[in-house]
Order: structure tokens, then C-alpha cells, then sequence
């Protein structure tokens, strides 16, 4: 379906929604029990965190 979209930027747009629901869900749910989320730069995502 995605595919079909012949405007670039609004097949990346399509595209991120699913993950700004998720993002807005996991941080909501992290509020309701006084978790923190950490917003990392997704270029660098395959890197191991340290424990801290």
C-alpha cells in the first residue's frame, strides 16, 4: 500500500506514524508508573549502552 505513494515525503510520514503512536504510548505508560524515557539519537541505535 505504502509503496503506491509516489510522494516521498509523504510515504516517510505514513511511515513514521505507526512509531510516533508507539512512541506516545510507551512514554505515557512509562508516566503512570514514574519511569523516565530516554530519547536517543536513532542514527547511533546499534550501539550497546553501558549499564549505568
Amino acid at each position: 500500500m505504502i509503496r503506491r505513494v509516489w510522494d516521498r515525503r509523504l510515504r516517510h510520514r505514513i511511515y513514521q506514524a505507526g512509531f510516533r503512536g508507539l512512541q506516545r504510548a510507551i512514554e505515557e505508560k512509562a508516566r503512570e508508573y514514574g519511569a523516565s524515557v530516554v530519547h536517543v539519537n536513532p542514527k547511533e541505535h546499534l550501539q550497546v549502552m553501558p549499564n549505568s
